[in-house]
């Protein structure tokens, strides 16, 4: 680093840590400014609590005086609560107001206590508020059930949460430690002095408003609160005393002495000593509330002043720290001033005389003969004289030198310009010299060189040591020593070298020096050694070589040629090789050969030639021609390789090409070729084209279970099946894995095409034996025809494809022709499915959470996550529509990570609101339970997330367990392992079986909604989904009804003892935000008690004829019963589901159900309810058999009526038990 840039760094870093430091002590200032706002304005909110305290506390005396006798409240004292109240709302919009300008409250958490308490302030006071509204309706003599004890318990807890938001004022102002302060305790004991007079002022203000005596907790609860405003006040004597002594605070305790300690005081005792002798009170309630209203003013004056004190320090703390912000700005500004005259003074004498300095000595470096400039006499000017001092010594040697290097330059010009490199070394062989030629002969600079010993090329370790002999003996003699050495550049490569080696001698005949001449002769040896190489390799070739003159007579032939064709070279030599006589080759080809060797070229090919002994074989030749200098052929050489297992293994390859290796049957090259000429010639004449794609139902159940040994054997055999019902004309061709295409040439119509397409399907339907399984295999097929659904085969198979999908969904053994509105809903598919990716790629779904409520409680438990689609265009779309097409399509797997992350989030994010611990539900796809890493996934979720494993729940449709069971177990138990819970979705829709069931790891049962949707009206479903409860029951798993809409199904399912339910009745899948808002809510589906008195005398009228039922209510009722009459059949199964019914009367003709149905399904779902029928006289035949039958316990006249019509139903009342107890009857979903 120069001076220069070291100054200018050194400056910069003092500016930098002069504005570090500036900056640092502003802002300490600014935040002890923000410091002293924060407590003047939280000490204006705990003042003004502290004033609301005692304004409710006056508030809750006169109320609850005029409470304990309403009717007796005077106009005064109405109108005194009336004010109290006015002033408590405007104190408490004032704490609001001053809260808002605390520093720094947008950015106060939830968390800070002084958020929380202006939080419990705002509720209780809507509390109060309505509280208030009761206290009006309670003196307007209206029902209401707030008592003068209610109201003081609520005005007590408003009081402390006031005390608690004053409390909160004391905490600091969020990363600020200057903010730390409490309020002063004169003042907390001030308000415990006002709040408990308050409470006192409340009982005595009640009992002198009743003129009724204190009780004994009365007095108890007295004494202890005077106990408290006793100590209190002490506590205040001893406070005060520490307070300057200042003319208000003076006036503030004059008022205390006076009002409260002395009349209030006298007026108290007063008051008990009446009570205590049984005597009337001396005042009345209002007299004695404006009293002691007025002595506990007087502490609320006393508190007040003593805030006035500190807010006046307050606001002198403030004055002070806004005056160090300002010298703390005149610092820095002064500072900045006194930095910037150090930079210009520093630039002017030192900077700018070294640039000067820096830019001279440059222009010296370049041309020595150019003097410095004058400088000044300071320190600078005397290192400018130095320098010019060490230029002048300069240019005097080089003068000197450049003399003498012009002789020597005449000397070494021929050395340097010789081709052949040269050495000369001492007599110790160190190196002196080298010229230009060394260095690129051996790549060594010759710097690096000079002064070196030559013993540094280590030419004796590459070199035979007899060589060396003579090289030594040469020297001692003192003659030249030549030889062709193996020397190794700088580079590391080695080269041949010839070297002359001449010793140089003084006078006297000593050796002084040595000079060695070399010159590189590796082209010259590699190329004998080439040459030698060449010949050794077309000896040991593995092609026959053979080398003729110009005529084609042979010359040369090698080990190969003989190996191969049997042929001696002396019985080949001097002959015309075979392959160049007429009539060994082809017409065409031979002339080919001729004409390009004899145009000077290189002729290739494949030749069948034969050996001596006449086997046939396959050669591979190539003849090149070869020229002299003056391009003339000279020769021909010919290299033939035998290729006779190349042309056997491509044969092989052709075959394995076209044909599939499995079953020998076309595969779907040969197929596309052939498709190429039957459609060409269709087209051509009209004909018509058939193309069946035929696919193997659930072919990879059967891989699993039995090994794909055993498939690739099933394959085999469909294979020859379908060949065999094939005709002539036509080709069946292995597709792709268990998909095989048929094309029918000259297909005939389409009842013939079906035709052949059922043969098929019922061939390979036959049953099948492979390795002692009997296996039935079942195929659908998809048939598209040339030229309607396409003309190539991309088309017409893609159209089959599609058609064979629908055959496909509809079931086992069917085709279906190609259609266009299949293409069509192939095409929206598509569509959706391309859509679909992106959504994905995009986060463009989102979630939605449909609550589980506990049949026992009615409170939220937990939550299924359900996917949602909106589409750009299309609006919503369907989870019916979007999932099939993720399953079919691989985009489940994504899709299913997705959600399950999401979910885990959102669960989380919602216990961290203090939502509760609620079970998360997440649905797994049949391919996802196949994914291998499927535990490990949702272990690395649940890890990402912080989600508790416990509070996890997947489900798993019935059908998706047991297509790979014990696979599925596996999984399951890993799964199991993580700590997640586990459900069987959709359960009663499968084919499961108990003993698998019992081996899966489930914890939770879900109801299929198809059990769900009739489950009051039919006795089947009934008793399909209690046999699902009892069962779940049973293995101890918890058992969930889904699609639960109504009131009568939730209270079946509860009285059948489900454990949850999930469905419409209670919410349907909501968006995050508006679950949150409903859990917030405290939503909760309430099970009012529906074994009241009136359920035991209840019973049920169905009947199509109004005015006959309303007939029948009228006396029923009069004699106590509880008729419920309806003329619907839906809504009669309603009101036996809520109510505790013990008869149903109903008519024999219904028109929505035969009245006979209608009995026997209400005896099949409550067998205990008696059944009367309302006959006709033509219906007493039948109904008198249906007595007979137990189906119903007796009948009624249509126009029964009076004593009759009570006696028959007391009757059959008298037949039934008392229900069971039950909470079951009405569901009520409101918060």
């Amino acid at each position: 680093m120069t001076i220069r840039n070291l100054l200018i760094f050194l400056l910069t870093l003092m500016g930098l840590l002069i504005l570090l430091g500036s900056s640092w002590e502003i802002r300490e200032i600014r935040a002890k400014l923000s410091a002293a706002q924060w407590v003047h304005q939280s000490n204006q909110v705990a003042d003004l609590s502290l004033r609301a305290s005692g304004v409710m506390a006056m508030e809750r005396g006169i109320t609850a005086a005029i409470l304990s006798h309403p009717t007796q409240a005077s106009p005064d004292m109405m109108y005194e609560m009336a004010r109290q109240r006015h002033d408590v709302d405007t104190l408490y919009r004032s704490i609001l107001a001053a809260a808002s300008e605390l520093p720094g409250l947008s950015r106060i958490d939830d968390t800070h206590p002084l958020h929380r308490g202006l939080q419990q302030l705002a509720q209780h006071h809507e509390t109060m508020e309505t509280a208030r509204g009761q206290v009006d309706r309670r003196i307007a003599s209206e029902a209401a059930e707030l008592d003068e004890s209610q109201w003081i318990a609520l005005a007590t807890r408003y009081i402390e949460a006031l005390s608690e938001l004053r409390d909160a004022t004391g905490h600091p102002m969020p990363d600020n430690i200057y903010s730390y302060t409490t309020n002063p305790l004169i003042k907390d004991a001030l308000f415990n002095v006002s709040e408990y007079a308050g409470r006192e002022r409340a009982i005595i203000g009640s009992a002198i408003a009743g003129q009724r005596p204190l009780s004994g907790p009365e007095r108890a609860t007295l004494l202890r609160y005077r106990d408290i405003v006793e100590a209190s006040l002490a506590r205040v004597e001893t406070l005060i005393q520490q307070l300057p002594d200042i003319p208000a605070l003076t006036r503030a305790r004059a008022e205390l002495d006076a009002s409260f300690l002395d009349e209030y005081q006298a007026l108290r005792l007063a008051i008990y000593q009446a009570d205590s002798e049984g005597d009337a009170y001396p005042v009345s309630a209002a007299e004695w509330y404006q009293q002691a209203t007025a002595g506990i003013g007087s502490v609320l004056s006393l508190s007040e002043t003593v805030s006035d004190h500190f807010g006046t320090n307050l606001d002198r703390l403030r004055d002070s720290v806004m005056l160090s912000l300002a010298m703390a700005s005149f610092s820095i500004l002064t500072a900045i001033g006194i930095f910037a005259f150090a930079v210009w003074s520093i630039r002017r004498r030192i900077l700018h005389p070294l640039l000067r300095l820096e830019t001279a000595v440059s222009h010296v470096a370049k041309d020595l003969k150019q003097p410095l400039p004058a400088f000044s006499s300071d320190e600078i000017g005397s290192l400018a004289k130095a320098f010019e001092s060490l230029r002048t010594s300069l240019v005097e040697d080089i003068e000197r030198r450049e003399a003498t290097e012009a002789e020597l330059r005449k000397f070494s010009h021929a050395v340097e310009q010789s081709a052949d490199s040269v050495i000369i070394t001492n007599h110790h062989r160190e190196i002196e010299y080298v010229n230009r030629a060394f260095e690129q002969m051996r790549g060594y600079r010759r710097e690096d060189i000079l002064g070196m010993n030559v013993r540094l090329f280590k030419s004796h370790e590459r070199n035979p040591p007899e060589l060396y002999q003579d090289f030594r003996d040469a020297l001692e003699n003192g003659d030249t020593f030549r030889a062709t050495l193996i020397n190794l550049g700088a580079s590391g490569e080695s080269y041949y070298e010839e070297i002359a080696v001449s010793p140089l001698f003084d006078p006297t005949g000593e050796i002084t020096h040595y000079v060695a001449n070399g010159r590189d002769v590796t082209e010259r040896i590699h190329a004998e050694q080439e040459l030698q190489k060449l010949n050794q390799a077309i000896d040991q070739s593995v092609s026959s070589i053979v080398i003729t003159d110009a005529n084609g007579i042979t010359e040369y032939v090698n080990p190969q040629f003989t190996r191969t064709t049997g042929y001696a070279p002396e019985e080949i030599k001097g002959k015309r090789i075979p392959l160049l006589e007429p009539g060994r080759l082809p017409r065409s080809q031979y002339r080919n050969l001729r004409r390009t060797l004899q145009q000077g070229k290189v002729w290739e090919g494949e030749v069948l030639n034969r050996r001596k002994d006449g086997e046939p074989y396959w050669e591979l030749t190539s003849i090149s021609p070869v020229r002299n200098r003056h391009g003339i052929i000279t020769h021909f050489v010919g290299i033939q390789y035998d290729i006779s297992e190349r042309k056997q293994m491509e044969e092989q390859i052709n075959h394995l090409a076209f044909y599939d290796s499995l079953t020998n049957l076309p595969n779907r090259s040969l197929l596309a070729q052939h498709f190429d000429k039957v459609a060409s010639h269709a087209l051509q004449r009209g004909k018509r084209v058939g193309l069946l794609s035929l696919d193997i139902s659930r072919f990879h159940l059967l891989n699993d279970s039995l090994g794909h040994r055993v498939g690739d054997k099933v394959l085999q055999a469909v294979g020859q099946r379908l060949a065999e019902c094939a005709r002539q004309q036509d080709i069946v061709a292995r597709y792709a894995g268990d998909e095989f295409v048929v094309i029918l040439s000259d297909a005939p119509d389409s009842q013939g095409i079906a035709a052949i397409a059922q043969r098929m399907i019922d061939a390979v339907s036959r049953p099948l034996t492979i390795e002692g399984h009997d296996l039935r295999i079942s195929m659908h097929a998809g048939i598209s025809v040339l030229p309607r659904d396409g003309q190539d085969l991309a088309s017409l198979l893609g159209n089959a494809t599609t058609a064979q999908h629908l055959a496909a969904r509809e079931g086992k053994n069917t085709y279906r022709f190609f259609t266009e509105d299949l293409n069509a809903a192939a095409q929206q598919r598509l569509t959706l499915e391309q859509d679909l990716r992106r959504a994905l790629e995009d986060n463009a779904l989102e979630l939605h959470y449909q609550p589980k409520v506990d049949l026992a409680t009615g409170e939220v438990v937990g939550m299924e996550a359900l996917a949602r689609w909106h589409h750009p265009s299309e609006g919503n779309i369907s989870p019916m529509t979007f999932i099939p097409i993720a399953e079919d399509t691989g985009l489940i797997q994504p899709l299913g990570e997705w959600a399950l992350r999401q979910a885990c989030l959102q669960g989380r994010a919602w216990q961290l609101q203090g939502l509760g611990r609620l079970n998360m539900a997440v649905n797994l796809s049949t391919r996802q339970l196949q994914q291998v890493d499927l535990a490990a996934l949702v272990d690395r979720v649940l890890a990402e997330t912080g989600f508790p494993p416990e509070l996890l729940e997947l489900e798993l449709t019935e059908s998706a367990v047991m297509e790979r069971p014990e696979e599925t177990i596996r999984v399951l138990n890993e799964l199991k392992a993580l700590g997640v819970q586990l459900a069987v979705d959709d359960f009663g829709t499968g084919y499961s079986s108990l003993a698998y069931l019992r081996r899966f790891p489930f914890d939770t049962l879900k109801i299929d909604r198809s059990f769900i949707t009739n489950i009051t009206t039919s006795p089947d479903e009934a008793s399909i989904a209690q046999t699902i409860i009892a069962m779940g029951r049973g293995l101890r798993l918890q058992v969930v009804a889904e699609g639960v809409e109504t009131q009568a199904q939730a209270a079946t399912l509860r009285r059948h003892c489900c454990d949850q339910l999930q469905g419409y009745l209670f919410s349907r899948p909501l968006p995050a935000r508006e679950l949150e808002a409903l859990l917030k809510e405290g939503r909760r589906m309430t099970l009012p008690d529906s074994n009241s008195a009136a359920d035991d005398r209840s019973l049920l009228l169905m009947d199509t004829d109004a005015k006959a039922l309303s007939a029948l209510c009228t006396p029923l009722q009069k004699a106590g019963y509880r008729p419920l009459a309806t003329t619907h059949i839906n809504e009669a199964f309603d009101l036996l589901a809520l109510n505790g019914i013990r008869v149903v009367v109903g008519g024999l003709h219904l028109p929505e159900m035969p009245g006979l149905e209608f009995f026997k399904r209400i005896r099949a779902l409550y067998p205990d309810v008696a059944c009367l029928a309302l006959a006709a006289p033509e219906d007493t035949a039948q109904v008198t058999e249906l007595v007979k039958s137990g189906l119903l316990q007796g009948w009624l006249a249509s126009d029964c009526q009076g004593e009759a019509l009570l006696a028959q139903v007391q009757e059959a009342f008298s037949l039934t038990a008392l229900p069971v107890v039950r909470q079951d009857a009405v569901l009520d979903t409101s918060p």
